[in-house]
């Protein structure tokens, strides 16, 4: 109920506590989007400059240059120690299960496990229709307290069994094959709050946190890129 409500000199809405509180909970959520995004971006790594340039740290697709199947005119980011350089794409083929197969077989090979798929939504649906796709279910035949419910789609490969997820802020193009033991989000500043100067009646708070994105295996994950669903 967004009607206001006037006692004296102060202004409350019904229906919510705080204004400043419910603001700063969609700008801490549009940052967790924002996070999620760039760290699924082709971003390289940057110290910055002071009063010039903020430090950024590099997206995973920058890091990623061992089990990649890509197109033929693509080429993987070269780095040594800091990866500051980004991937180039390729032109775009059909998203197929040979291309899956063989970035397992690259994982394998390197000895990765990877345990997880992580898809756009476009082309999940291709994903859907792969042969070695098997489905989960979870039937529940009595009405229980904390119940849980549903379907998950697994891909049975001849060298481990991937759980498929999507995500919708990623690239179209890009399917990453994910071990959650080998990469992490690292933060040199927790996300917090801190007071600005108040300008009239307005009061204004500040949401700052630093992050990186750590990997601390790049071989233990996979990339198949360049990709358009069928």
């Amino acid at each position: 109920d967004e009607r206001l409500h006037h006692h004296g000199s102060s202004t409350v809405k019904y229906g919510r506590g705080s204004e400043l509180a419910y603001d700063m909970a969609k700008k801490a959520a549009e940052l967790k989007r924002d996070v999620e995004t760039i760290l699924l971006q082709n971003q390289g790594a940057s110290a910055g400059s002071d009063d010039v340039s903020a430090r950024k740290t590099r997206s995973i697709l920058a890091y990623i240059k061992t089990n990649v199947d890509k197109d033929a005119g693509g080429a993987n980011p070269v780095w040594t120690n800091i990866p500051t350089a980004v991937r180039t794409d390729g032109s775009l083929r059909n998203w197929t299960e040979v291309i899956l197969k063989s970035v397992m077989l690259k994982c394998y090979n390197a000895g990765a496990e990877p345990d997880t798929i992580m898809m756009p939504p476009a082309l999940k649906q291709t994903f859907s229709s792969f042969s070695g796709v098997a489905t989960k279910t979870i039937q529940q035949t009595a009405v229980e307290a904390a119940a849980v419910i549903g379907a998950v789609d697994f891909y049975v490969s001849d060298f481990g069994t991937l759980a498929a997820v999507v995500n919708r802020f990623m690239r179209s193009r890009d399917a990453l094959f994910l071990d959650f033991d080998f990469c992490k989000v690292a933060f040199l500043r927790p996300f917090f709050t801190k007071p600005l100067a108040v300008t009239g009646d307005a009061e204004k708070r500040l949401l700052l946190g630093e992050y990186g994105l750590k990997i601390t295996n790049e071989a233990a994950l996979g990339l198949a890129t360049d990709l358009q669903p069928v």
